[in-house]
């Protein structure tokens, strides 16, 4: 069976590990290589968010070798890596997997949508994650709400620093060391060999050089 995968990372979720689109192949390649599928080729969206196919120019791409019947499968990490809501992901797989007789394939929550139970997993799945972002979403706005009336920061920090119990960015003194190590491989010789010489992957490299301080 010939599968692609398809990997995103928005913004926000750039430094969180095990969201890195390197995580994400990894699992891709770990999933096909136990099920003895050809992986072809990973369809990859970097700092992009799911609002919209169109801002993704990688699914796009996939979608089209999709609908020529390319692959036998897409292997997906999961499902909110194909979209926000509900609605979005299920036109989705409909217009274009279920359509063209296309497995998709979802490894957090072991879904192939192509079998009658599968179908019906992918709806309440689908409908659970938007419920869950949504729930996330209010929790998030309430807390910070709470934080700058307290005065404290409400940003994300970059590599090198940390929040202390104040809500205050504070310097990570060995991370700040290997950031100015980097920064310099980095003007000298550029990211890929930066990211070799400190033993970073590429897009662990890429973000924590690319990262302000919040």
């Amino acid at each position: 069976m010939k599968a692609a995968g398809y990997v995103r990372v928005s913004t926000e979720e750039q430094r969180d590990e095990g969201y890195s689109l390197s995580a994400q192949r990894r699992q891709v390649k770990a999933l096909c290589d136990s099920k003895g599928w050809e992986l072809v080729k990973v369809y990859a969206d970097e700092g992009k968010s799911g609002k919209n196919v169109s801002g993704r120019p990688a699914l796009q791409e996939l979608l089209d070798a999709v609908k020529a019947h390319q692959y036998d499968v897409v292997v997906i990490c999961k499902l909110d890596r194909l979209g926000r809501n509900t609605r979005q992901i299920l036109a989705i797989v409909e217009d274009n997997f279920t359509k063209n007789g296309v497995r998709l394939v979802s490894i957090a929550e072991g879904l192939d949508p192509t079998t009658p139970a599968g179908g019906l997993m992918l709806t309440m799945l689908a409908g659970l994650a938007e419920f869950e972002r949504k729930q996330i979403g209010e929790r998030t706005r309430s807390g910070m709400a709470e934080a700058r009336k307290q005065g404290k920061h409400t940003g994300r920090v970059g590599f090198g620093w940390q929040m202390n119990e104040n809500g205050e960015a504070v310097p990570v003194p060995e991370e700040q060391r290997e950031l100015r190590r980097a920064k310099r491989l980095a003007s000298r010789h550029g990211i890929a060999e930066a990211a070799r010489r400190m033993e970073w992957d590429y897009d662990t490299a890429y973000y924590r050089l690319r990262t302000r301080k919040a």
